[in-house]
């Protein structure tokens, strides 16, 4: 009797274990947390651009911008302006690389290697410590 009980109660749980793990579709899918494959869907713009506190996100006020395949597009009426885009790791933390002509300001002030702080299908939320006194500035990319 007590090698039934045994028995019942293994299958029992076996049942349950393989109802547990059955995928339910309907269930929502959390957004990816890669920064690469979030910003590749849509059009996005800078909602924050902080250079060691002082806030210059109006530099790049309606500028509308898409990622594509490392290139990076900035539209805004009859301007278009380019660079590229690239994740990485440094210092065993994810990075966000962005590189505009080093001569086109303000754009060329983007060119760093962001720390990823955030990443979701809606915001892109990136630091840049400098070394020595300079600072840290802030880069967030928000959806359209």
């Amino acid at each position: 009797m007590h090698k039934l009980f045994f028995l019942a109660t293994t299958l029992f749980a076996t049942t349950l274990s393989f109802q547990a793990c059955d995928d339910n579709s309907n269930d929502p899918k959390p957004s990816s947390s890669d920064p690469i494959a979030n910003i590749q869907q849509g059009t996005w713009r800078i909602s924050l651009h902080s250079d060691d506190g002082t806030d210059k996100t109006s530099r790049f006020g309606n500028y509308s911008l898409t990622f594509s395949n490392g290139t990076v597009t900035a539209r805004k009426d009859a301007s278009t302006i380019t660079g590229t885009y690239r994740k990485g790791t440094d210092d065993s933390k994810q990075k966000f690389y962005l590189e505009f002509n080093p001569s086109l300001s303000p754009w060329n002030e983007l060119n760093e290697d962001w720390e990823i702080l955030e990443s979701t299908g809606n915001k892109l939320r990136l630091k840049d410590e400098s070394g020595g006194s300079s600072g840290t500035d802030l880069l967030t990319f928000e959806k359209n």
